[in-house]
């Protein structure tokens, strides 16, 4: 990856917490693994840290190209990390840009050739589970989708551009996460209230 993806970017969303942060260690990067869930044994750290799609993902990625087989599921927990914590809201990305993530992507998509539609959701597992969609897209622009369908549940529709698009699954609250399901598809029909794993 280059900064020419991004046109530079990624200087204009750390925050000043972690900016703080990196001089006081030395140096190097803000960022998690990843880790299971907090427990109560494991309390979350202080929010701190950038989106960085430097990183590598949480559960993976694939590449497609329009008439995949469809849907794409991935199994997934929204939120932050034991280690790592991103208040999205502080990066001023857009509308319905806010929640809690890890640093690093919870999926990636590589897209290759044109498409007309493409529909990105994360269907919770619970119903009160109340998640947000944060996508960067190819040309390094931010595109979130919060509640969707009359649930607590995040849709984003987008008209594909070819390359890469890096997914974080954020949970609402900062002390939660939920198990769900994030969902790909070139569907219009399909969403949160109707899927079914």
């Amino acid at each position: 990856q280059s900064e020419d993806r991004t046109g530079g970017r990624l200087g204009g969303i750390i925050s000043e917490v972690a900016i703080r942060q990196i001089i006081a260690n030395g140096g190097g990067s803000i960022g998690g693994n990843n880790n299971p869930p907090n427990d109560d044994n494991n309390p979350r750290p202080s929010s701190s840290g950038e989106l960085d799609y430097h990183l590598d993902t949480n559960y993976g990625g694939i590449q497609l190209e329009r008439n995949f087989d469809d849907p794409q599921v991935v199994e997934a927990y929204s939120g932050a990390s034991q280690d790592s914590i991103v208040d999205i809201a502080s990066f001023d990305l857009g509308d319905g840009c806010l929640g809690y993530s890890t640093a690093q992507p919870d999926y990636r998509i590589q897209w290759t050739g044109s498409g007309s539609f493409l529909r990105f959701f994360f269907a919770a597992q619970e119903a009160n589970g109340d998640t947000v969609l944060v996508i960067n897209q190819p040309d390094g622009s931010w595109i979130c989708g919060d509640d969707s369908f009359n649930t607590l549940s995040p849709t984003v529709d987008v008209r594909p551009m070819e390359g890469q698009y890096d997914i974080w699954i954020a949970s609402y609250n900062a002390d939660e996460n939920v198990g769900g399901y994030l969902v790909i598809t070139e569907d219009d029909n399909l969403s949160p209230d109707n899927f079914r794993p």
